[in-house]
């Protein structure tokens, strides 16, 4: 008599076990998944707030460090003939290398729909080298500059230069441009400037032609392509610039995710160079004795939801409750003005 051996499948309490083993093994290996991954999204929200706070401190420093320059000479003395049909507009007509502003209070070009409220304002002026002198000396205030070689941004009328020595200098705008080598520059009286003279007159070929420069620096959203002070919740704000441009000013929208920036200017009290005590814009007695800038910004991530609570942090003295969970990061600089002190 054979003996049939019975085959046994799984019993249902085997079953249960195995399934259940199964999905709590599942489990683990997705909350492991998911903790791995969002560790990489903090890590790389927090490698970007880090890249543009630096990126951030980088463009206000050299701006800073290059404010009042006009020459081989920081205490070149400077004329002015610039006369745009926009009266007031300092932007154009030199008259102090840095500013110090607020929303309440603005240079020229900006306006309070634009910077974002709460927030600081600066404004940055100097002479860029072209990298090329006069083909000819200057016998007189009214005569033409004539240069050999062309920038490689062309000069164009409108432009506002700076012809400069080591003794004196001349801020102008271009009302012609002609030739081809050498190029002719012409600086009329009329629309542009207030006369056709410059003050100091003589200029020898080891003089520099230099493009002036207004930088402006604010902090705001984007809308379109343009800043705007209207930020919602999901906005993203930007370290913004003012660009002066030929004779006008162009935004530009610079790094994301700066939320504030605050600054300190530097006084120098008693003429030795050194900065005695840091002020707001609001409390600077004289900008001629500003010899340093104490910048300090504020960055978040761009992404919400990264911190596991809403992040208190301290910036510029108070102490803040976010109403979000973006992470912010807080960086401070302190520029030594080099036109100033040397």
């Amino acid at each position: 008599m054979n003996n049939a051996t019975a085959q046994k499948g799984m019993t249902l309490v085997e079953l249960m076990i195995a399934l259940t083993l199964g999905l709590l093994v599942t489990l683990i290996v997705s909350q492991i998944f998911l903790s791995n991954k969002t560790s990489t999204n903090v890590q790389d929200a927090l490698s970007r707030v880090q890249e543009n706070g630096r990126w951030s401190m980088q463009l206000l420093s050299l701006d800073a460090r290059m404010s009042g320059n006009v020459g081989c000479n920081k205490s070149t003395v400077i004329s002015n003939i610039v006369a745009l049909p926009s009266t007031g507009a300092s932007w154009v007509k030199y008259t102090a290398p840095i500013g110090g502003y607020s929303q309440t209070s603005l240079p020229p070009g900006l306006t309070a729909s634009e910077v974002l409220s709460g927030t600081d304002v600066i404004m940055f002026q100097y002479a860029d080298n072209l990298s090329t002198n006069l083909a000819a000396n200057l016998s007189g205030g009214a005569d033409n500059i004539s240069i050999s070689v062309m920038p490689s941004r062309p000069i164009q009328i409108g432009d506002i230069l700076v012809v400069s020595d080591c003794m004196s200098a001349d801020v102008f705008a271009a009302t012609s441009v002609s030739g081809s080598g050498p190029y002719v520059i012409g600086h009329a009286a009329g629309y542009y400037n207030t006369s056709s003279s410059f003050a100091t007159g003589v200029y020898r070929t080891d003089a520099d032609l230099m493009r002036m420069v207004t930088n402006i620096y604010f902090v705001a959203c984007m809308s379109g392509s343009n800043p705007t002070a209207t930020c919602s919740s999901t906005s993203t704000p930007y370290l913004w610039r003012k660009t002066l441009s030929g004779n006008v000013l162009v935004a530009q929208d610079l790094v994301e995710g700066v939320e504030n920036m605050q600054i300190l200017y530097g006084e120098d009290k008693n003429g030795d160079t050194v900065a005695d005590q840091y002020v707001t814009a609001a409390n600077v007695t004289d900008w001629t004795a500003v010899v340093g800038i104490r910048f300090t910004l504020l960055l978040r991530t761009i992404a919400d939801n990264l911190a596991s609570t809403a992040q208190t942090y301290t910036f510029n003295g108070n102490t803040v409750n976010a109403t979000d969970r973006r992470i912010r990061r807080v960086y401070t600089s302190t520029i030594n003005l080099r036109n100033r002190t040397y």
